[in-house]
């Protein structure tokens, strides 16, 4: 594979990568509802606690790998 080739590929891939901070609506865009069926998920007992970018009046954040872990944790009940 020539140098070019690869090298736009590794840019590619970096790119693609998903973010670590997930917004409301990157979580109701994982489990596939709407926004305000996500709030119903997000205040779940068990759901990861958010992450307040920006002090206590940011907007909160979840890491994604929390969320994941919770989803998982869900689904073998």
């Amino acid at each position: 594979m020539p140098e070019d080739q690869s090298q736009n590929e590794q840019i590619q891939d970096d790119s693609d990568s998903e973010p670590v901070f997930w917004r409301r609506k990157d979580v109701a865009d994982f489990f596939g509802v709407s926004l305000a069926t996500a709030r119903k998920i997000i205040a779940r007992p068990g759901f990861p606690k958010p992450f307040r970018a920006g002090g206590s009046l940011g907007h909160p954040r979840y890491f994604s790998e929390e969320v994941k872990d919770f989803s998982k944790r869900i689904r073998m009940r």
